[in-house]
């Protein structure tokens, strides 16, 4: 709208409120439907009562003229209406004058004000440019002319500036006017823009290169994400919008990032989704980013052992090759991976297995069931409310070692019952077999008398490790021992069940690569297959001795020669010898993997790679 017109009339500030309400505006070549439903809708929003019942003090009308069907005149008419730029209440009415159906120019018409007080409003109004007796905007794309109507009334007519129609005696005047402020603005846009532009692919070049999270590579390439809405550095409070893409291992940008969720790839193929809130959508990708079967699935788990579990719309569960083909029906609920050449399948509420043909060479009649491990796998069968049977089976189903019968004094297994009367309850936490052992948690409810706790058995059902009273409970075996706890604090058990390191670990983890982590004094070191702290000996002073060097708050694992350890809220990588080899100034670390490690550095943003010598080995992330 025109400036002059704006701040003159209130009613036309209204509108333009009234505009942006309702997505639209006004401006000259407007459609005169568009108008007439504008005019219609402010009239009678205006008149409504509020929420408590009140009504303005002023009141609106509206009408429209028609000639040969077509509209020639939208009017709105306002009674006992406040104009601010005149201090005064006026009754007026504006007319939207069409031409050929499309508004062509506005008059406003007043009652009771003269059109020598209008004028002087427009001479003090700065923002109006007075040319020739007439008031234009700012732009000089617009123009007001006041004059006094054959009717009698004080009129501000408002048009579009068409230089042409101008009286001659200013037409040169405001079409240099025009071209001058015309050629400003268009270089000003143009300047905004390119500083957009410019902006906006700095922006996309620091939100790729803040990479939010990545994977160890597999199959040459590592999956990462970024967060697209947000600038490095910003706080995205979990709402930005991640995509996921996949780098090879010069750092390149193989697979782009346009997945919202995805997985590593195994197998040859990387499971992804463009969006996972619609159905069927989830593909298998190949390390090109091609749909490699031209088919998309409701469901589906990543590719193990050449072989992946999808979902169909509407159906079940099946199996595919790595030709896309189904080897099984989709019709199973559940399904696990393959392992050792079969599935876990369950069937109405029943499990059993598939071999790599698709064939159930187990029916489905289990209540629950293990993947194969070492050639056999656990499963259960429901007998009733009080006793559920546990048994080890073979690829072929036979019943390899029976673990529990009811009203059994001594288990078929082998393993006594541990002074456990007939007729009582037992329960077995099962496990898989594991360098020829399994750990089976023996519970015994209802409290009565006799052993609870965890015994190892071999592939024949003996018992290899008899439970003690020496400890309370047992983990897994790794490296010849078996971590294990004796009222509140750590040791290390030995192929025969007995302490190999005795229980006085605060805390501790399994053996890996010769050393095992241990907590003692709130400090963290590792020990060997001796017992003996061999890093940060710091761990056996006492709280009131004085220590030598920061404690470790937290370490890994060892992997590739190497652990993590976190110092004062900072992470570092020590070798087996404890010395460190990358100084603990990193804001987050993750073990190494082929010689590879994904860190987080103080000064640099977003995730990277480094190698064993600290060598950042993508600058293009940062």
């Amino acid at each position: 709208m025109t400036n002059g017109l704006t701040k003159f009339a209130l009613t036309i500030t209204v509108l333009i409120f009234v505009n942006q309400t309702q997505g639209q505006t006004i401006e000259v070549g407007q459609s005169a439907e568009q108008i007439k439903g504008l005019i219609e809708w402010t009239t009678k929003d205006h008149n409504k009562p509020d929420t408590y019942g009140n009504k303005s003090s002023s009141y609106w009308t509206w009408d429209v003229k028609y000639n040969n069907g077509q509209i020639t005149d939208v009017v709105q008419c306002y009674q006992k209406q406040y104009l601010l730029d005149l201090r005064t209440t006026a009754d007026y009415c504006k007319h939207y004058i069409m031409d050929k159906s499309k508004l062509a120019y506005v008059l406003t018409q007043f009652e009771n004000i003269s059109v020598e007080k209008i004028t002087e409003n427009y001479n003090t109004n700065s923002m109006n440019k007075k040319i020739g007796g007439l008031y234009f905007s700012e732009n000089y794309e617009y123009y007001s002319k006041i004059y006094l109507s054959t009717n009698g009334l004080a009129t501000v007519e408002w048009r579009k500036t068409v230089v042409s129609e101008l009286p001659a005696s200013i037409q040169s005047s405001v079409s240099s006017k025009l071209t001058t402020i015309r050629t400003e603005t268009k270089n000003k846009q143009t300047e905004e823009l390119n500083t957009q532009l410019i902006q906006e692919d700095a922006d996309t070049k620091e939100r790729k290169n803040t990479i939010l999270s990545c994977e160890n590579f597999s199959n040459g390439l590592a999956l990462f994400c970024y967060d697209t809405e947000h600038k490095a550095g910003e706080m995205n409070y979990s709402y930005g919008k991640k995509l996921y893409g996949y780098i090879n291992e010069k750092g390149e940008v193989l697979i782009s990032p346009k997945y919202e969720e995805a997985f590593s790839f195994n197998n040859g193929f990387a499971l992804v989704t463009t969006n996972s809130r619609y159905s069927s959508n989830w593909e298998f990708i190949n390390t090109k980013g091609e749909n490699v079967f031209n088919k998309k699935f409701a469901a589906a788990k990543s590719f193990v052992d050449g072989f992946a579990a999808v979902r169909i719309v509407k159906g079940d569960y099946g199996f595919i090759d790595k030709t896309g083909n189904f080897i099984s029906k989709p019709q199973y609920k559940e399904i696990g991976d393959f392992k050792e050449g079969f599935a876990r399948v369950k069937f109405q509420d029943k499990w059993g297995y598939i071999d790599s043909t698709g064939k159930e060479i187990i029916y489905p009649q289990f209540s629950n069931a293990r993947d194969f491990s070492e050639g056999l796998a656990m499963v259960s069968q429901f007998v009733d409310y009080s006793f559920t049977q546990y048994s080890y089976i073979d690829q072929t189903g036979k019943v390899v070692i029976k673990l529990g019968e009811r009203d059994a004094p001594v288990l078929s297994s082998g393993i006594s019952n541990y002074g456990m009367s007939k007729d009582k309850k037992l329960e077995f936490a099962f496990c898989d077999f594991h360098n020829g052992m399994a750990m089976i948690g023996i519970d015994r409810t209802q409290g009565y008398i006799g052993f609870s706790g965890t015994v190892f058995i071999d592939k024949a059902g003996k018992t290899v490790i008899k439970p003690k009273d020496s400890y309370q409970s047992i983990y897994h075996y790794n490296e010849g021992f078996a971590l294990a706890q004796k009222y509140g604090v750590y040791g290390f058990l030995n192929d025969k069940g007995k302490w190999a390191i005795t229980p006085i670990f605060e805390d501790a983890g399994n053996f890996h690569e010769g050393l095992a982590k241990v907590k003692l004094n709130d400090n963290w070191g590792f020990v060997d297959a001796t017992g003996n702290v061999v890093i940060n000996k710091d761990i056996l002073k006492s709280k009131t001795e004085i220590i030598l060097n920061p404690p470790y708050d937290a370490v890994s694992d060892f992997s590739d020669g190497f652990a993590v350890v976190q110092v004062r809220q900072k992470y570092g990588y020590i070798d087996k010898s404890g010395n460190w080899i990358i100084k603990p100034e990193l804001t987050l670390a993750k073990p190494f993997k082929n010689g590879i490690a994904r860190v987080k550095f103080a000064d640099r943003k977003g995730w990277n790679y480094i190698d064993k010598n600290g060598k950042i080995l993508f600058t293009n992330f940062l």
